[in-house]
This record gives C-alpha cells, sequence and structure tokens, in this order.
C-alpha cells in the first residue's frame, strides 16, 4: 500500500512538472524571443525617427544658408516658415514618439533621448530669448531691421546646427545599443 502512495505522489508529482512547468518554461522563452525581437524593432524605429530629423534640421539649415541674407525674399520668408513648422509640429511630435519607444527598449534609451529632447528644448528656447532680444533692440533703434534679420537667420542656423549635432550623438549611441542587442538575440536564438 504504502508503494502505491508513493507511486502516486511520484506520479503526481512528475505529472504536475510535465503538465505545468515545463509549458510555462517554453511560454517564457518563446516571450524573451518576442521581446528582444521588439527592442530590434523599436530600435530601429526609434533609429529611423532621429535619423529623419537629422534629415531635416540639414535641409532646411542648408536651404537657409543658400539663400541671400542680404535681401529678404520670399525663398527667406518661405524658409522661415519651414523652420518654424519644423520647430513647433515636427520637434512637437517627436517629443512624443521618442519616449514612447524607447520606454519599451530599457531605461539607458529612455534616459539619454530624454536627455536629448530637453538639450534641445534648452536650445531652442535659447535661441527663441535671443530672438526676442533683436526685436525689442529694434524697437529701441539699436540696429537695423537688415541686421536683425541677419542675426534671426543665424540664430536660427545655429539652432539647426546643435539639432543636427544632437541627433548624430543619440543616433551613434542607438547604433551601438543595436548592434548589441543583435548580437545577443543572434547568440541565443539563431544558430550560427
Amino acid at each position: 500500500m504504502d508503494a502505491q502512495i508513493t507511486s502516486s505522489v511520484i506520479g503526481g508529482v512528475v505529472g504536475a512538472i510535465a503538465g505545468g512547468i515545463v509549458p510555462y518554461m517554453i511560454y517564457l522563452s518563446t516571450e524573451k524571443k518576442k521581446k528582444k525581437e521588439k527592442q530590434l524593432e523599436y530600435l530601429h524605429i526609434l533609429e529611423k525617427e532621429i535619423e529623419d530629423l537629422s534629415y531635416k534640421s540639414n535641409n532646411l539649415k542648408f536651404n537657409l544658408q543658400k539663400q541671400d541674407n542680404e535681401k529678404y525674399s520670399d525663398e527667406i520668408i518661405a524658409a522661415l516658415e519651414n523652420i518654424r513648422t519644423f520647430m513647433t509640429k515636427d520637434l512637437y511630435e517627436i517629443q512624443h514618439t521618442i519616449p514612447h519607444y524607447a520606454l519599451f527598449i530599457d531605461s539607458e534609451t529612455l534616459y539619454k533621448s530624454t536627455t536629448f529632447l530637453k538639450n534641445i528644448k534648452i536650445q531652442a528656447s535659447e535661441g527663441q530669448n535671443k530672438i526676442s532680444e533683436l526685436r525689442t533692440k529694434g524697437k529701441n533703434q539699436t540696429t537695423t531691421p537688415q541686421e536683425r534679420a541677419i542675426q534671426h537667420v543665424k540664430q536660427l542656423i545655429t539652432d539647426l546646427e546643435f539639432i543636427e549635432k544632437e541627433c548624430d550623438v543619440l543616433k551613434g549611441i542607438l547604433v551601438d545599443k543595436v548592434n548589441h542587442y543583435y548580437e545577443s538575440y543572434q547568440k541565443k536564438y539563431i544558430k550560427v
């Protein structure tokens, strides 16, 4: 009788292990694989967003630099409109998408991306303060309108260069992260 109880208990334990723990371990391994795949996907999306932001910034800077600042022409007005749209719309949208994707990668990426956004915000607000000072100086007649326009354009170029530089720094970090995550994914899930 003791042998039957012992064999029943052992059979129950083995059945519980086979019926519960093994499927759970399989589930965990597939979930870890899916998580790594999602992290890689979000890293690629984040890298593309930063690359697009850098491209837009560089393109706007180039369009503004090629204009003749001595003449206040329609091309300069159009370039300034594009920059204003970039500063208000594109940067606003990127402030929501970057932390969203970075949150699913890891805490370091989230920290670096929020620092990136904070630095851009600080630079943009400092640039706007300098432009506002130019306007108040203009009311006091210490500079001519043409000088103020040239200084305004130079300040916008400085802001765009800063954004482009910050994008390059963050993109370098993201490329390193992609390489790290891909290598760890490849070692664990792809047998070569």
